[in-house]
């Protein structure tokens, strides 16, 4: 099995290797087009996972308050896609 980054290149020296023979311009095409989304997938997993409200454990799933430590203006009540830096995945 091949790692993203051996895919990524993999992709690019076939779409070169179709550059260069002047033909199959299509498929040249899909594997450009292959390779910039991986290279965007192995960038977006390097960004921090966002928890949203719904899922943080600082939550009162009752009250629908946060308890993350913000000032007054975070206690209040939050819709489930709200989010803030201090979340954390609740695991229950």
């Amino acid at each position: 099995m091949l790692t993203i980054e051996e895919k990524i290149a993999r992709s690019e020296r076939f779409a070169k290797l179709c550059e260069q023979a002047g033909e199959l311009s299509e498929w040249q095409e899909e594997c450009e087009q292959l390779a910039a989304w991986l290279r965007e997938l192995v960038e977006r997993r390097k960004a921090p996972e966002i928890v949203r409200c719904g899922e943080c454990k600082h939550r009162d799933p009752e009250d629908k308050k946060c308890d993350c430590g913000h000032d007054i203006i975070w206690q209040l009540p939050r819709g489930d896609d709200w989010y803030c830096g201090d979340a954390e995945r609740r695991t229950e």
